[in-house]
């Protein structure tokens, strides 16, 4: 299929909306953040900041500063361990100017594609963490993420209309680290293929329907409800990310990682 990447100095609400009807396979925000704020961001967060994803479920080497919801699912529904991952990871960031910056930055630049409030996802009155860093300069696995599924009682506050992903680079390899995308969404007879947290390879039969390698400062936006993985990184380079998903609502966008 011909995917475009749609590319853009901000996004925008048609944005969006080509994202979720699959007109567009996603949408390139260029200069998202400075040199300077990017290098602030990675200077005031050493990597002993950087906790490793549980191996159990996460077999590739990954990190990550702050708490992912579907790390802390239980059966549908969120552990309260979740919450204490987020304050101590708050009583960290606090602290840091540079990431109150980058929230704010978020901020501004998702408004653009808001008719309403830019809000923190809730859970119960209580607001859910965002943005983790993260770093994935080993890879991932094929998969998905779609928190209506994930948390098919519900979750938050909010209802969810549609979610997106997105990925601000703070450090981007020169070669490799690039995210593949395949204009398919889960079916039940998937999970023949599962394995720990994604899926096994070869439950794709064509080739991506989209690569995408970002450069420092960029940020990508896409429908994460399609199958994607990310390659590793060449030669131990660090592929380091600000992520985040973007919520629709009837009241404007929530945001949660």
């Amino acid at each position: 299929m011909a995917w475009p990447i749609l590319t853009a100095r901000y996004a925008t609400r048609q944005h969006l909306t080509e994202l979720a009807t699959g007109a567009a396979g996603a949408v390139r925000l260029t200069q998202f953040l400075s040199d300077q704020l990017c290098g602030a961001l990675l200077s005031d967060l050493p990597s002993e900041f950087l906790t490793r994803y549980d191996e159990v479920h996460y077999p590739v080497q990954a990190y990550r500063f702050g708490p992912t919801l579907n790390e802390h699912q239980n059966d549908g529904s969120l552990s309260e361990t979740y919450w204490s991952s987020a304050a101590a990871a708050n009583s960290v960031r606090d602290a840091l100017v540079s990431h109150d910056a980058l929230q704010q930055r978020i901020i501004d630049e998702v408004s653009k594609a808001s008719r309403g409030d830019i809000l923190s996802a809730s859970i119960n009155g209580r607001e859910a963490y965002w943005p983790i860093i993260r770093e994935i300069s080993h890879g991932t696995l094929l998969h998905w993420d779609d928190v209506s599924r994930e948390y098919p009682d519900g979750l938050f506050d909010q209802q969810i209309h549609h979610q997106f992903a997105a990925n601000v680079f703070l450090q981007a390899p020169s070669v490799g680290g690039e995210l593949r995308i395949w204009g398919r969404k889960w079916q039940p007879a998937d999970e023949r293929h599962s394995y720990t947290f994604g899926y096994q390879p070869e439950l794709m039969h064509s080739s991506p329907d989209l690569t995408i390698h970002a450069s420092n400062g960029e940020a990508i936006i896409f429908n994460p409800t399609y199958y994607h993985d990310v390659l590793p990184s060449d030669a131990g380079a660090r592929r380091i990310t600000a992520s985040f998903f973007i919520g629709t609502t009837d009241s404007g966008i929530v945001l949660w990682s």
